[in-house]
């Protein structure tokens, strides 16, 4: 988001705890254990997309085929390559690293069916 836009306000009401358990950590457990689209039962298949930072949405497929790390960490560094790494690999590479991955659920934008949020790990 540009330094010039405004974030949007918050979507006012107990949403991000109601939400965060049990509809987004099921969400982010399909994503990192379920690689087949067909297996997803908490979101969408024709208009679930993910957007890191502004980036641009990215469709389901792709995210299964690259791998969910994959689509956060688009530059290599020392420690992990996106371009040598497909869906196992990156999970295996993260979750030896790090085999809790926390998260919280910082704001909601917008409630269901269409649920966008912000989060912070």
């Amino acid at each position: 988001m540009s330094a010039a836009a405004a974030e949007p306000a918050p979507f006012p009401s107990r949403l991000p705890h109601r939400s965060q358990t049990p509809l987004v950590k099921n969400r982010e457990i399909e994503a990192s254990f379920k690689p087949h689209l067909s297996d997803w039962r908490t979101a969408d298949h024709a208009t679930y997309t993910i957007a890191i930072i502004g980036g641009a949405p990215r469709a389901a497929a792709h995210m299964l085929k690259v791998g969910t790390y994959k689509v956060i960490i688009t530059e290599p560094n020392e420690h992990y390559s996106p371009q040598t790494s497909d869906f196992a690999s990156s999970h295996k590479t993260f979750k030896c690293t790090m085999p809790i991955f926390a998260w919280e659920m910082m704001d909601v934008y917008s409630g269901p069916p269409r649920l966008v949020f912000r989060l912070r790990h």
